[in-house]
Order: C-alpha cells, then sequence, then structure tokens
C-alpha cells in the first residue's frame, strides 16, 4: 500500500467513542454497525489526523453535521461524554512513521451569547454572529482547543479559541505551526454533500470524462456524456436536445459523481464517504462498487466508507470475489462490524474477503 495510507488507527473520548482501536486496514474499508456506535465519528477522527495542523477543522465538523454557528461554539461537545476534564487522543499507524494528536481544552470563563443570531461561515477573526443577544456566563466552560500533534517524531503546537464580546459578537480565532506543511490529501464526502466542482472539472480536464460517464451509466443508462459549465454545473447528455444538470437526473447520478470524482480529488491520500448507499438502487450497487475499487486503485486513494445497509456489503463481497480478492490481497478490502462492549468501548471485528464470503454462504448478518 502507499506508505501515506493508514493501517491502524486509535481514538480516545471523541464524541459518543471512549475507546476504539482498529487495526489492519485495506485500502478499501467498510464500517457497519448499529445507530450511535460511532462509525460517523470514525470517519471524523480520520478527518482530523489528516488535517493534523488545522484545528479549523473542528469548526468544519460541526457545520458538517448541520449545527449552525450562532453565537458560540460548544467545545464541550466534541469530548466523550461532555467531559472535557479528559483529553482527546487519535493516532494512526503509517508505514513511515505515526502521527499521534492530543486536543485538550483551553480552560477560563467564557460568556456564552443567547439569542436570535445571524450565522455566517466562521473565518479566522471573522465574526460568527451579527446579533446582539444576552450574555450568560459559565465557569469553566472551555474557551477553545489546544491541539499538540506528532508527525514523523517532530512535535507541534496550534490552537483555536473563540472570543464573545458584552454586545454578543463572537470571534473564532486559530493558528497553524510555522514550518509544518501538511502532505496528505483528504476528502470527506457527506451523504448530503453535492459533488464539489473543482474536484469533477480537475477530472475532466485529466480526461478522465469516460470514467465519470462509465459510473453514471450504471445508474441512468441513458447517459452519453458530461459537460461542465462556466458556472460549476455539471450536465449530462441523455438523447434529448438539452443537455440536463446531474442533480435532476436524481440522487444517484448526483452521489456517484461525487464519490468517483472525490476519488480523484483524494489521490495518493484518504476518503470518507458516510452513507455509500445514498440514492443509488440496489441494481447499481454493485457496478459502483467495481468502479470503486478499480478507479481509487488507480488514483491509489484509500477508502473509508459507512454503511446501514445488507445490500452494500452483499455487493462489496460480490465484487471482491469476482476480482478474485483473498485473504493474499489482505490489505485490498475490509469491512469492520462495530460492536459498543458494556465498558462503552468500541470494538471493530475485521472481515476480510474471505470472511464476508462465508457469513454470506451461512446467511450471517454482520450488521
Amino acid at each position: 500500500m502507499n506508505e501515506h495510507f493508514l493501517q491502524s488507527m486509535r481514538i480516545e473520548n471523541f464524541r459518543g467513542i471512549k475507546y476504539a482501536e482498529i487495526n489492519d486496514l485495506a485500502r478499501v474499508n467498510l464500517f457497519c454497525g448499529k445507530n450511535n456506535y460511532g462509525k460517523t465519528s470514525i470517519l471524523e477522527s480520520l478527518f482530523l489526523l489528516c488535517g493534523i495542523s488545522n484545528p479549523e477543522l473542528m469548526i468544519r465538523l460541526q457545520t458538517m453535521r448541520g449545527q449552525e454557528l450562532i453565537t458560540g461554539v460548544d467545545w464541550k461537545s466534541y469530548f466523550y461524554n461532555y467531559d472535557h476534564k479528559k483529553a482527546i487522543v487519535l493516532s494512526g499507524e503509517q508505514k513511515q512513521g505515526k502521527r499521534e494528536l492530543t486536543i485538550s481544552p483551553m480552560s477560563g470563563h467564557l460568556p456564552i451569547a443567547y439569542g436570535p443570531g445571524i450565522p455566517t461561515v466562521p473565518g479566522n477573526g471573522s465574526p460568527i454572529t451579527q446579533a446582539r443577544a444576552e450574555i450568560s456566563a459559565i465557569e469553566d466552560a472551555p474557551t477553545g482547543l489546544r491541539y499538540d500533534f506528532t508527525v514523523d517524531d517532530q512535535s507541534y503546537q496550534a490552537m483555536i479559541s473563540q472570543t464573545i464580546g458584552q454586545e454578543g459578537m463572537g470571534q473564532i480565532n486559530w493558528n497553524k505551526p510555522p514550518g509544518y506543511e501538511e502532505r496528505l490529501a483528504s476528502v470527506f464526502s457527506l451523504p448530503t454533500k453535492k459533488y464539489n466542482p473543482a474536484l469533477v472539472d480537475k477530472m475532466l480536464n485529466a480526461k478522465r470524462k469516460s470514467i465519470l460517464i462509465k459510473a453514471l451509466q450504471f445508474v441512468n443508462p441513458e447517459v452519453r456524456d458530461v459537460q461542465m459549465s462556466t458556472t460549476g454545473v455539471l450536465s449530462a447528455d441523455t438523447g434529448l436536445d438539452y443537455f440536463l444538470p446531474v442533480d435532476l437526473l436524481g440522487g444517484g447520478p448526483g452521489n456517484v459523481t461525487n464519490i468517483i470524482s472525490s476519488i480523484d480529488g483524494a489521490e495518493g491520500g484518504l476518503l470518507m464517504i458516510d452513507g455509500i448507499e445514498r440514492g443509488l438502487h440496489v441494481s447499481a450497487i454493485k457496478p459502483v462498487w467495481g468502479m470503486i475499487l478499480e478507479h481509487s486503485a488507480a488514483c491509489d486513494t484509500q477508502i473509508f466508507a459507512t454503511t446501514h445497509s445488507k445490500d452494500v456489503i452483499k455487493a462489496l463481497t460480490a465484487v471482491s470475489n469476482e476480482k478474485l480478492l483473498s485473504d493474499d490481497d489482505g490489505n485490498e478490502v475490509a469491512c469492520f462490524a462495530l460492536e459498543k462492549l458494556d465498558s462503552d468501548e468500541i470494538k471493530a471485528y475485521r472481515y476480510s474477503v474471505e470472511d464476508l464470503i462465508k457469513s454470506e454462504e451461512a446467511d450471517v448478518d454482520i450488521r
């Protein structure tokens, strides 16, 4: 595998995960499990490890979960059971070394503003609300987060914090350590996220249009060609007298466009896909998996995906079997069934391709 690929990872005190350790990661990894078993949190942990020097990603996690920033950030929500006394520790093993991130609260006397606000996209030092609000002081609430991280045996520090003035105006500031440059590419694909026009355009300019067309034909066989407008809208030729925006063809084409172009965008790095089956009919899941395995290998992209669907697991099993992947190719495909133990720790049970085939033959539902 690529030397940047993660071979294992460990999560402590993050979101709903008290402790989780996942070993023997493959190039394509699928996570399944019940609700609140930490599937999305695992992807978020990977996202933070990929952008280990950028504390602003913590804000992006909130917005990706649909939480609007009105007047302040609830820093406690990142910590297991809202207990910010215990630091978050994320680590990942790569071929060339280890990367580890410790996130600790910056405690103080934080004024929190309550009341109506106008959410804005937070930037470095930009207001996160434009509304006056009533101020209430909270003792010992985190005013921000401190990042202590190590990559290739080199240690660095960064931070993110907020201040709220007497008129309810909030500011978020963060810094990145000088001298550190991230070399691990990553993309986070959400089930509610539209395709990124920049990634699609990059794919088209790299003369990989045929790959995108082939993927779209799995969910709409009438697609013959695609084109990108100057406004970033991808349209498809379906035999009509005009091109139709892909978004008007249904959720499946949009999701396939998002996945395939994101594999391209994360070339040589990691791609996280939350809810891989969105908008896909059961008949399309298997060929889409085939395209994912093929294109991720060509782009040297490591895949981490989540699902609730038995059809997704069956399709991955069938495609892997047809491609003659076996335990000899143990670093190619793996499925991890998550379980929450009585200790509140998350246990990840690894299924190789041969394990998946045996489970399928025995009609065992590993979800």
